[in-house]
């Protein structure tokens, strides 16, 4: 483009002495013109040769700045539907824990599920286990993986509780949890069963017998809200 713009001076400075014209204008004005407009363009030429790396990387700062401007202003217009489905994700996955100051109750807030359940990612005995909430079940239900994945001792158990469930009666044997943990709510010594092996119950529910070591717990639409009793 500088070897094209500077040809281009060269020959408009040169028919700058032209006698004649072209439409009715006269060849030294054409030439002029072309003249002025070859100079700009060469200066241009020149100047983006010398500084087009700069011109590039300012070019990308931009793009960027553009690019966070629409995020944000995305953002912002749809932060109510982002945070509906940022409380989904999360109600999927981890339970949301607010814990308020020493000697305040610690409080746990569950999300409903795609299946119309709350679920949520228990310690028992210091064991992750997925459980989901049952105000129908009158104990905590666990089903033999939990069970044993929490150190239960299974070989000593006795499958003589007859329990009924969603798909039928089942037998399970009477344990009792050491410690229970949802969020920062903590029960020690829960009664609970577990199921015996080749039942239905495919996920462990967490039923009255840790519910009821609860101060309160409520639903809110689609959220599930458990209160702990304030630590002594």
């Amino acid at each position: 483009m500088l070897v094209a713009a500077v040809a281009a001076l060269i020959l408009a400075f040169g028919a700058r002495n032209q006698v004649g014209e072209i439409g009715g204008v006269p060849f030294t004005e054409i030439a002029d013109v072309t003249w002025r407009a070859s100079l700009v363009v060469a200066i241009g030429a020149l100047v983006f040769l010398i500084y087009r790396g700069q011109l590039i990387d300012a070019l990308r700062t931009i793009l960027v700045w553009v690019g966070l401007a629409s995020v944000i202003a995305f953002a912002y217009n749809y932060r109510a539907d982002l945070l509906g489905l940022g409380h989904r994700v999360v109600g999927w996955t981890l339970p949301s824990t607010l814990t308020g100051n020493p000697g305040e109750a610690p409080q746990v807030e569950l999300t409903r599920t795609r299946s119309g359940d709350f679920t949520v990612r228990a310690d028992v005995n210091g064991r992750r286990v997925p459980m989901i909430v049952d105000t129908g079940a009158t104990a905590v239900v666990l089903t033999v993986d939990a069970a044993k994945a929490a150190g239960l001792p299974l070989d000593f158990l006795r499958y003589d509780v007859v329990v009924e469930t969603a798909n039928g009666r089942t037998k399970a044997a009477s344990i009792v949890i050491e410690k229970l943990t949802v969020g920062d709510i903590v029960a020690r010594r829960v009664p609970a069963l577990v199921a015996e092996s080749g039942n239905s119950l495919k996920t462990s529910l967490l039923g009255m017998t840790f519910l009821n070591r609860l101060d309160s717990y409520e639903v809110r639409g689609d959220r599930l809200v458990l209160r702990g009793r304030p630590s002594s």
